[in-house]
């Protein structure tokens, strides 16, 4: 079976990061990330919203793009350690 993470994990990797987006969006331990991370996605799905409020909703997609790299970077790392 395919866990959530590693659907995640596949999607940071793939550089996708709107998958990882939607998918981390859905966790309950986000830490100090949670909205950065619930931002991108609300500005995904209604990106006009942000444009009326004034906000870039790329901007905002980029920072929440960040954000999981910071919060999930082990998932990362583990693949780079295997590898090695």
């Amino acid at each position: 079976m395919i866990t959530k993470t590693e659907i995640l994990k596949t999607a940071m990797l793939n550089q996708d990061w709107e998958q990882a987006i939607r998918i981390a969006s859905k966790f309950q331990n986000l830490g100090k990330h949670k909205h950065e991370i619930k931002t991108a996605k609300d500005a995904m799905f209604s990106p006009s919203f942000y444009e009326q409020i004034g906000k870039n909703p790329k901007e905002l997609i980029t920072i929440g793009a960040e954000a999981i790299k910071v919060r999930y970077a082990y998932l990362l790392i583990d693949k780079v350690v295997k590898d090695k």
